[in-house]
């Protein structure tokens, strides 16, 4: 595997952290869309700091999506993730002046920056979370993700998805974007890993496959993958970020997470 196979990773990998949280902040429910729009409306008169410390900003929120107090049992995991940003100052003065859709491409970018700046152990979860959805997910919209091209409808399959994980793995998800979007707008550092490592880890990863999903991890990092050999080369490279040595399996996923 030499360097350029490995940047050619970096760049296909872009692609699925660039899908994956698109879907996340473009698709959202109506109710976590009506959340966000409160937050741009507060946003929009610069008073979003007092509000959310004076209670007012829940209290509005409220209103528009419903009782808390006899909501609060029912909330999703998704409309969570849109309570927490909009309740978070930092976040809220992040996407100050924006319209909702820019507000949500702008919470994506974030998102997708920030998943290389998490720690080894969140980074691990987020990889476990992703083999298990490549898994469910239907083969042209697993190969979509891969090249990072997936389309409106094939985004809300992806999304549809994460909403059918159990309620545990659900939170464990917007946890971790959550926590990447916090991570970009500190700037925390990002660990960083040297392309002559990635290209062993994945000689190594390559050595532990089957030669079917080996040809099919190869098709994809050189742009000739069917949609079968797409989706069998990710979900190969996403098995062995997890079961890998734990050396190795850290290199792995870290590399996976960053574009």
């Amino acid at each position: 595997m030499n360097i350029v196979v490995a940047v050619v990773l970096g760049a296909i990998v872009g692609g699925i952290l660039g899908v994956v949280e698109h879907a996340i902040w473009s698709k959202a429910s109506p109710r976590m869309r009506r959340v966000g729009h409160v937050a741009i409306v507060l946003l929009t008169l610069g008073t979003v700091g007092g509000l959310v410390n004076s209670g007012l900003a829940g209290s509005i929120a409220t209103r528009l999506t419903g009782s808390q107090s006899s909501k609060s049992a029912q909330q999703s995991p998704q409309e969570a993730f849109g309570n927490r940003v909009l309740s978070d100052p930092q976040l809220t003065a992040v996407f100050q002046g924006m319209t909702a859709d820019e507000a949500r491409l702008k919470g994506s970018e974030l998102s997708s920056k920030g998943i290389a700046r998490l720690d080894d152990a969140t980074l691990a979860r987020r990889a476990q979370l992703l083999a298990l959805i490549l898994n469910k997910v239907s083969e042209p919209t697993c190969a979509a993700i891969a090249r990072g091209n997936a389309t409106a409808s094939q985004q809300q399959e992806l999304l549809d998805t994460i909403d059918g994980l159990s309620a545990s793995d659900q939170t464990a998800w917007y946890n971790i974007s959550f926590a990447a979007v916090k991570a970009e707008v500190a700037q925390t550092p990002a660990p960083s890993l040297d392309s002559t490592s990635i290209a062993g880890v994945l000689d190594a990863a390559k050595s532990n496959m089957s030669a079917a999903d080996s040809s099919a991890v190869t098709a994809t990092l050189g742009g000739t993958a069917t949609d079968a050999q797409a989706c069998v080369g990710v979900k190969a490279l996403y098995h062995q970020a997890t079961t890998m040595s734990s050396s190795q399996g850290q290199v792995l996923t870290r590399a996976l997470a960053t574009s």
